[in-house]
């Protein structure tokens, strides 16, 4: 009986030990990066309308080169986006959001962006991508800012969930 008991207690320290290596081992890494962002090309319209003060905008593609500290996240980038101008006494102000494939040696990260554009040209957005090819399970998450026209400073970190 005692026996029994012994091997119950030994057993269940071994489970708890082996949990918490295997916990410790799928532990997830943060790996941040900056970019440098420069549009090289794009700017076609699919859609314009206007419908009162907004005027929206859908399907306007872009092409951008970034080339960052971190290899695998640089590369050409071709997006998508709907955006809607609405009159401000200062100007035009938009919100936006769309669609982004970055391409690189490496593999392709996918994924979508929001983001706003204010009447002095700045604007920002933040992205979520997700990977595949050589980055498969990781995710990048980007914070997008600058002003139309000028190159555009980019921030960010690439999550390894460590399944």
């Amino acid at each position: 009986m005692k026996a029994r008991k012994m091997l119950l207690v030994v057993g269940c320290v071994l489970v708890v030990v082996f949990l918490v290596n295997g916990l410790a081992a799928a532990k997830a890494t943060r790996t941040e990066f900056s970019c440098v962002e420069i549009q090289t090309g794009g700017g076609d319209l699919l859609r314009v309308w206007e419908a009162g003060k907004t005027i929206h905008v859908r399907g306007m593609t872009g092409v951008y080169e970034d080339t960052c500290d971190n290899e695998d996240v640089s590369g050409t980038i071709v997006t998508v986006v709907d955006i809607n101008y609405h009159p401000t006494p200062e100007g035009l102000e938009a919100q936006f959001r769309g669609t982004f494939v970055n391409t690189n040696a490496g593999g392709t990260w996918v994924g979508t962006f929001q983001g706003t554009a204010g009447a002095d040209y700045s604007f920002q957005y933040d992205a979520h991508g997700k990977g595949t090819g050589a980055y498969e399970g990781l995710h990048e998450f980007v914070h997008t800012e600058g002003y139309l026209g000028q190159p555009l400073q980019v921030t960010g970190y690439i999550l390894d969930p460590g399944n």
